[in-house]
């Protein structure tokens, strides 16, 4: 894996080329200081809007450390614009990731934002976003090569998707050498009783839509059925471990040859675990084998051990206090 086949996984290299079959998605580059906010080391303060006068910082010590609150306002104006002109939910990512480890400190659970401090809580509490800022490069064979990043934070119009309609293809010298349920820690039985209509209309797609269209060879592909003859491009992904292969191991899909992935080496074992697998397609076939969410781990922090369990009535109280600021400032916005 060289620098450039993460470089055209950047979200705003990719979507110009597939916005016809993707998500509406609005590219905001960042500004110095907001590049600046998300870098900083330190306790957890949301920045300041136009219309807060307050000059308190909420810190996660609970003490005001006399530090100037961050203050963007070009730039948070330019996101409640966005997230205004797409229809007041948005998902958030920057170049290639989303905050998806961090949704256990959002209010709602989940990466739904409609104000700029739901936004600026996730990304500033994920360490995938962390990742991106600081060594997105780190897997490469170029990794010493002299590359500018230049970071951006994507707005993507927030759909209500089922998860279990959510693929992931591997691609290898441009075909498709394996197909599978994007949350692989999950059960869906109609994937078993509609596996070669799903993967029927994946190859179709691809073939149609992306096979000669991507600069890459070798990528991995996450879409979106929303519906019978209707699939939606979701991001595009490195080919290599940096890449989770889901129910699929980088061993079996890193052949050295072009064919197809077969099914796991012992079908009475994959059978046990509740792993089936029809032509391209892999899939969870029972309950059986249902997986630990990987994501699990990134929800029991020690500062949110502590608010819930109340032995730190510090943190608590800057936590409610950060709640109410925001939903003054929705409200204010409201009106």
């Amino acid at each position: 894996m060289k620098r450039q086949h993460v470089l055209n996984c950047m979200f705003s290299a990719w979507y110009p080329h597939f916005k016809h079959i993707s998500i509406r998605s609005t590219v905001i580059p960042f500004s110095q200081d907001f590049h600046d906010y998300l870098m900083s080391d330190g306790s957890l303060v949301l920045p300041q809007s136009e219309d807060d006068s307050s000059d308190d910082e909420i810190t996660s010590e609970g003490e005001d450390r006399g530090a100037r609150i961050p203050h963007f306002p070009e730039f948070n104006n330019k996101v409640k614009d966005t997230i205004e002109e797409l229809g007041g939910n948005v998902f958030v990512k920057l170049n290639w990731s989303s905050p998806r480890d961090a949704t256990w400190i959002a209010f709602n659970g989940s990466l739904k934002c409609s104000s700029p401090n739901d936004i600026y809580l996730l990304l500033k509490s994920s360490d995938y976003v962390t990742h991106d800022l600081t060594k997105p490069f780190s897997c490469c064979v170029d990794e010493d090569a002299n590359t500018t990043v230049e970071y951006e934070l994507v707005l993507r119009k927030w759909r209500n998707i089922i998860e279990g309609m959510e693929f992931r293809i591997f691609v290898k010298n441009r075909n498709i050498v394996g197909i599978c349920q994007r949350h692989h820690t999950n059960h869906y039985p109609h994937i078993h009783k509609m596996k070669e209509e799903i993967q029927e209309e994946i190859e179709h797609f691809f073939q149609e839509h992306i096979q000669q269209k991507f600069p890459d060879d070798n990528f991995v592909l996450d879409i979106y059925r929303r519906k019978e003859g209707c699939i939606l491009v979701i991001d595009f992904n490195v080919f290599g471990e940096v890449t989770d292969p889901l129910l699929f191991s980088w061993e079996e899909l890193d052949t050295n040859n072009d064919i197809v992935v077969s099914a796991p080496s012992s079908e009475e074992g994959a059978a046990a675990l509740g792993i089936a697998q029809h032509g391209l397609l892999r899939y969870v076939k029972s309950s059986m084998g249902i997986l630990p969410n990987p994501l699990h781990i990134h929800r029991m922090p020690e500062d949110f051990v502590d608010l819930r369990s109340g032995r730190d009535m510090n943190k608590l109280v800057d936590f409610l206090q950060m709640e109410i600021k925001s939903q003054d400032r929705k409200h204010e916005e409201k009106k």
